[in-house]
């Protein structure tokens, strides 16, 4: 379960698929009620909305909310985690090649014993020789697997619930308003306590049945089923309070405080965040409405 996580709580910057092009998610007929996690957060100079985001999807995860497609287009300003820029790509891919490698004379062989190896090996070893794969470090090979993991289950970045409203507001000019930087994201990635045991973990599930479980929580964000994200985020938080802590805690309470800062702002504003910030003790729905503020799920 703790990869599913990044899906839904990280920027959809680190997986490799191409780039699609929607189908005609506007015009088509709505076969199935999508209900998504969507809130109104009233109290300030203009509405602000909250949308939980799932950084990579397929066709199946549209069309939205129609009351989140009204809201976008009431808003003038769209907030994102990170914006999806040129510059923010080079901050990523400075960090990539500084610092996914070991130093000189080191490899995973110091960190994860033969049959550890082997188990990475088993993903690692369909993309690259085992001495390319071996000099890289635990957290690279992390994303790298959760990447492996989206692909296989037919899911792109470019069906991500963030890329869909940032393409929409880069087309019709909307200002756009960062929650983080790429480089926080990327030293937290970086950082990130217990990845070796993550990635471990991660290694053992086979082909189908990270299919499935990939595919359960594209269906959870598509229909706001609170019970699986929050089964996904208690998961993350049992086998690693600290990696909960860096990934929600202290970033949730960081959120919160940016929503707060952009009510007082006129024209209203569409907040597209990792659906798993939402939800939950600690998450910026409580923390916001711990605050006083009125929020209304759409």
């Amino acid at each position: 379960m703790i990869r599913l996580i990044l899906a839904i709580c990280l920027l959809g910057f680190y997986s490799h698929a191409e780039e699609v092009k929607q189908k005609k998610t506007q015009t088509e007929k709505i076969t199935e009620v999508s209900k998504n996690f969507l809130w109104r957060l009233k109290g300030g100079a203009s509405d602000v909305y909250i949308m939980g985001s799932i950084h990579v999807g397929n066709e199946k995860l549209y069309p939205l909310n129609q009351a989140a497609e009204k809201a976008f287009k009431e808003c003038k300003r769209l907030g994102l985690e990170v914006e999806m820029s040129s510059k923010n790509m080079g901050v990523i891919q400075t960090a990539v090649m500084r610092q996914s490698q070991y130093e000189a004379g080191k490899d995973l062989s110091d960190d994860f014993s033969e049959e550890e190896l082997a188990l990475i090996g088993k993903w690692m070893g369909t993309m690259m020789p085992k001495a390319a794969w071996v000099r890289m470090k635990p957290w690279f090979h992390y994303l790298m697997v959760m990447n492996m993991f989206t692909q296989r289950a037919g899911l792109v970045q470019g069906y991500g619930i963030d890329h869909y409203f940032y393409k929409k507001a880069k087309k019709e000019a909307k200002k756009i308003l960062e929650l983080e930087s790429a480089r926080s994201q990327m030293n937290m990635l970086i950082n990130l306590p217990d990845t070796k045991k993550a990635l471990i973990e991660s290694c053992k599930y086979s082909n189908e049945k990270a299919r499935a479980e990939m595919l359960k929580l594209l269906k959870c964000v598509k229909e706001g089923d609170n019970k699986v994200l929050l089964e996904v985020i208690a998961e993350l938080k049992k086998t690693s309070e600290k990696m909960h802590k860096i990934m929600f805690t202290d970033r949730n309470i960081n959120m919160a405080k940016k929503v707060e800062e952009w009510m007082k702002e006129e024209g209203g504003t569409f907040v597209v965040m990792g659906a798993a910030h939402t939800l939950g003790e600690g998450g910026v729905i409580e923390l916001l409405k711990a605050k006083g503020y009125k929020l209304e799920r759409l």
